[in-house]
């Protein structure tokens, strides 16, 4: 008879023998956040992908694949959030974020910080 894993057994598994993939998963789940946020702000705004491009200074095919998380630059990235307006907040991992209130409105992302 066969045993079965729990999710947690499995992932306590593939963070012991493999941590690569610990780590490639890690990066992957900030990088869908990153594109979540970005599409819900763009979405907030109103705008379209278009109008985003031009805002950015991009083509389509860029905040297209930013927008599903395939985030291969920085500088596109400070791009898009420049255009909408967002600002990335890196603080450790298991400490508060504190929001300063401000007369400009500005939305903060809390990104995890590896040590």
């Amino acid at each position: 008879m066969s045993k079965f894993l729990t999710m947690e057994d499995l992932a306590n598994r593939i963070e012991n023998e493999r941590p690569d993939i610990s780590e490639v998963m890690e990066n992957s789940e900030i990088e869908h956040e990153l594109a979540k946020k970005i599409l819900q702000r763009r979405k907030a705004l109103r705008i379209s992908q278009q109008q985003l491009t031009k805002r950015a200074h991009l083509t389509q095919c860029q905040v297209s694949r930013l927008e599903k998380g395939d985030i291969k630059s920085f500088s596109t990235l400070k791009r898009v959030l420049n255009a909408l307006d967002l600002e990335i907040l890196i603080v450790p991992k298991h400490s508060p974020v504190t929001t300063i209130h401000s007369p400009i409105k500005r939305r903060r992302l809390k990104l995890p910080v590896k040590n």
